[in-house]
């Protein structure tokens, strides 16, 4: 039987895999409306509180992630909150065309594409 502890942490990776789902190149061609929700509604807020530096460590202490992936993971929410506070960065077509959108999106599949879910 699971104890609630292990249940908590377990919801707290699946709030970190979710996080990274909501942010990747498949935006690219995704509709303005996607790309509201999923980047300017939900990872905006969830990249700074699921890959914070507490979540990142507790995850790698616990051998849920990887060094590198933390590594990747401070990165990738460093790029993004650089990118939310940048005035010409806050647009739907910013997400589509700008190499740092693009370098962004790219991160998170790659970090993706090395966890476990």
């Amino acid at each position: 039987m699971r104890n609630k502890y292990s249940t908590f942490n377990q919801k707290r990776y699946e709030r970190f895999v979710h996080t990274l789902e909501e942010c990747g190149t498949f935006l690219i061609n995704a509709d303005d409306d996607t790309i509201e929700r999923c980047i300017f509604e939900n990872f905006d807020i969830d990249v700074r509180c699921f890959l914070c530096d507490s979540e990142l460590e507790f995850f790698t202490d616990c051998f849920m992630i990887y060094e590198d992936i933390r590594i990747k993971c401070v990165e990738l929410r460093n790029k993004a909150v650089e990118a939310f506070e940048n005035d010409n960065l806050r647009s739907i077509n910013a997400v589509r065309t700008s190499s740092e959108w693009r370098e962004i999106l790219k991160i998170s599949d790659e970090i993706k594409s090395m966890i476990y879910y």
